[in-house]
């Protein structure tokens, strides 16, 4: 659109996800180095806070932001552009495409689909049983986006690294019966062996835990550094909302899950906190199905 500009992200793509960046514009960096004096706009993709992607509150940026989401919560910035029905930012970016007279063809609209495919889990997180994604999907298919292409760089394109990383997450799963949910979780050492592979918390809790018969949610811990914990939580039994949950923990995410992520505490500390509320959560009325 004749503008210029600068993509960042403060963690390095995985082995898996260099091939999305073929052309190498995404830039590494610490967020808050970033000479925000420099540009007029901010585009905030996928999440409805800042610090998210480890960015101060504080920064001195002047211009406007742009929150395109499709999470709970209020969202940030002057221009908010947030669907809860959408399953995944990839869904409105299509239509805000398709407003701005896009050329929507060949690999953009491979790529959307892929997000779509992928943030949803292949439509494991279509919400609210909402008819909208799947009709979004079908006309991307219409105009010749490959469906099977999608499925294929998700879901059936792993290194042999990533099952290994999923084989020591299943071994450490523990159940609580009383309460009804499971979890499992990844200390530093393990998680360092296998971090440049992509792995992720959603991956378990997704691929797993929600999967696990007697249990309502899963939650997933994994130690991405000494003195910070990401916690992933899903829901499993249909009607039974985790937000509130995750909202306790200082995290969001949608009515079926989200995560959080934990700074300053030891990992066994972090680990008690979080079951400890989840059992408290379990007795109470708020996540009624």
């Amino acid at each position: 659109m004749g503008k210029k500009v600068d993509i960042f992200s403060p963690d390095e793509l995985s082995v898996r996800n260099k091939s999305l960046d073929s052309k190498r514009v995404i830039k590494v960096t610490n967020t808050n180095k970033i000479d925000y004096q420099k540009y007029d706009v901010m585009f905030v993709l996928d999440a409805n806070e800042l610090k998210r992607f480890g960015i101060r509150s504080d920064i001195n940026f002047l211009g406007k932001k742009i929150n395109i989401d499709h999470h709970e919560g209020d969202g940030i910035g002057e221009i908010k552009i947030i669907n809860t029905k959408a399953g995944s930012t990839c869904t409105l970016l299509y239509y805000l495409f398709k407003d701005w007279k896009i050329n929507l063809a060949g690999e953009l609209l491979d790529m959307l689909l892929l997000g779509i495919v992928s943030d949803t889990d292949v439509f494991h997180f279509s919400t609210n049983n909402s008819s909208y994604i799947f009709k979004t999907v079908a006309e991307i298919i219409d105009k010749g986006a490959d469906y099977e292409k999608a499925l294929y760089d998700f879901d059936q394109s792993y290194n042999l690294k990533t099952l290994q990383f999923w084989a020591e997450a299943i071994n450490r799963i523990q159940i609580d019966e009383k309460y009804r949910f499971v979890y499992t979780a990844i200390p530093y050492d393990v998680f360092n062996k296998y971090k440049e592979y992509g792995i992720t918390s959603r991956q378990v809790s997704d691929r797993f835990l929600r999967n696990i018969n007697d249990t309502d949610f899963g939650i997933v811990f994994i130690e991405t550094e000494k003195g910070k914990v990401k916690v992933s939580i899903r829901t499993r039994t249909p009607g039974f909302f985790v937000l509130d949950l995750i909202k306790e923990l200082g995290g969001g995410g949608h009515l079926t899950g989200g995560g959080t992520s934990v700074i300053g505490e030891t990992f066994e500390k972090v680990i008690e906190k979080v079951l400890e509320v989840a059992r408290e959560f379990s007795k109470s009325e708020t996540k009624k199905y």
